[in-house]
């Protein structure tokens, strides 16, 4: 069963996708279609402006100066026109590149039967937005921000690798595979360049997945790739993976905030352990930096692996994928 078609058969789905709603509100995508009407408005009073200060300068030009050369200040500012409409032609085209990308992920969802469509594509966006700044940036306050982070972190790595692995099988399903550059020939090459492209979704910022399920890619600021190219049917491939991402991360993270309770008091047995263990190291002295750094990476493996590692083991049971044991 696909990540959102398990999700809408869920009994308490409809719970989740409220309280998800609710947790990114009601957000509309930064692609959405723009109002033709209100981008013609805003092009037009962009050139009425240029307008009133070419009169304004030339009024100023007469006044002062009546054997001012109009023609060449008539020029410069034809100069300068010239570079505004080449900017907003750029724009354009990004902007139209960008739907046009978006377009894409969403009619691969529909070949490949994800069960992810184009309402809830938004939702899972802003969701994984929401959660960027803790998965890429850490908690460095306190203990307790580190281990939220490091949690968040295992989960979105998991599920990576979870949707990647559901990417492949939809492809198989749908008897399509994944776009190679002509210049991979051999096997081997095929093999490695597929092994960057796994690498690059897994390693990826969720600041990036966030933009990539709606088909934005902030690194291309000046001009996406040729359309129906092997880069842009690879980046929107990822761009469905990254949408199977999401779906599977909503269900991990509503376990872990419903047995939160839980959570803590695991959290509390083993900070307890650990804070035992410190004490014992710290009884016996520290006499070097490689006592300090045994005992810091004694409580770093503890937030960053154990931890993580215990949660996980607890939230995976949410998703329904046959791969994934049971208790």
């Amino acid at each position: 069963m696909s990540t959102m078609a398990h999700l809408r058969h869920s009994t308490h789905h409809a719970g989740v996708m409220d309280r998800l709603r609710h947790l990114v509100g009601h957000r509309s995508s930064p692609l959405a279609p723009a109002d033709p009407a209100r981008h013609i408005n805003r092009a037009i009073n962009s050139d009425l402006r240029w307008l009133d200060e070419v009169l304004t300068e030339l009024k100023s030009r007469i006044a002062g100066e009546p054997d001012a050369p109009l023609a060449e200040l008539s020029s410069a500012k034809r100069r300068e026109l010239e570079l505004r409409r080449k900017r907003r032609e750029q724009r354009e085209r990004l902007e139209t590149a960008r739907h046009r990308m978006r377009e894409q992920i969403i009619e691969l969802h529909q070949h490949l039967r994800t069960g992810i469509d184009e309402k809830n594509l938004d939702t899972l966006a802003a969701f994984v937005r929401h959660l960027a700044p803790v998965i890429d940036d850490g908690g460095t306050s306190s203990l307790v921000a580190s281990a939220h982070s490091a949690i968040l972190r295992r989960i979105y790595r998991e599920t990576g690798e979870l949707a990647w692995a559901e990417l492949f099988e939809a492809l198989g399903r749908a008897e399509t595979t994944w776009p190679t550059d002509a210049s991979c020939v051999s096997e081997h090459a095929k093999t490695r360049a597929l092994e960057e492209a796994h690498r690059q979704f897994i390693d990826g910022r969720a600041r990036c997945t966030a933009e990539l399920i709606s088909g934005l890619v902030q690194a291309w600021t000046v001009a996406y790739p040729r359309e129906g190219g092997t880069v842009w049917r690879q980046v929107a491939l990822r761009g469905v993976g990254a949408g199977l991402r999401a779906g599977l991360m909503v269900p991990c993270i509503d376990r872990l905030q419903r047995d939160r309770i839980w959570i803590l008091a695991e959290f509390r047995e083993l900070v307890e352990l650990q804070t035992d263990i410190v004490q014992g190291e710290l009884s016996r002295g520290v006499h070097s930096p490689v006592d300090g750094e045994r005992v810091t990476a004694s409580v770093r493996r503890l937030m960053e692996e154990v931890l993580p590692g215990l949660v996980w083991k607890l939230v995976r049971q949410a998703i329904d994928h046959p791969a994934l044991p049971r208790k």
